[in-house]
């Protein structure tokens, strides 16, 4: 049982290594990815089903690393919010959402 016990506590030892590794530099690689522009949106519309009229809109902020893999929000969001960087996605996604939400209001 206590080969077992070592073996278990090394993996999470590493897990964790792992994660921690992550959550520090997530908060630079989200800045860089702003200087990048890597940062864009989707506008999602709400639809009414009876007519299919659109009657609003949500607007998604999206992360498409340089390699061309898209990173969760679940992921990005929660670590700009701890961090102060929140702030700068914020200014960036009124900045894209512009265009997009003025085709919105010209459709409905």
């Amino acid at each position: 049982m206590v080969p077992f016990g070592l073996l278990a506590g090394c993996l999470l030892s590493g897990l964790l290594h792992v994660i921690r590794v992550q959550v520090t530099q997530c908060p630079a690689a989200i800045r860089a990815a702003l200087g990048n522009r890597e940062f864009f949106v989707q506008v999602q519309p709400i639809v009414r089903l009876s007519d299919r009229d659109w009657v609003d809109a949500k607007v998604l902020m999206r992360w498409c690393r340089q390699d061309g893999q898209m990173a969760r929000p679940n992921l990005f969001d929660a670590v700009a919010e701890d961090a102060p960087i929140i702030k700068r996605i914020a200014a960036r996604v009124l900045k894209l959402a512009e265009q997009p939400l003025h085709a919105f209001a010209r459709h409905s």
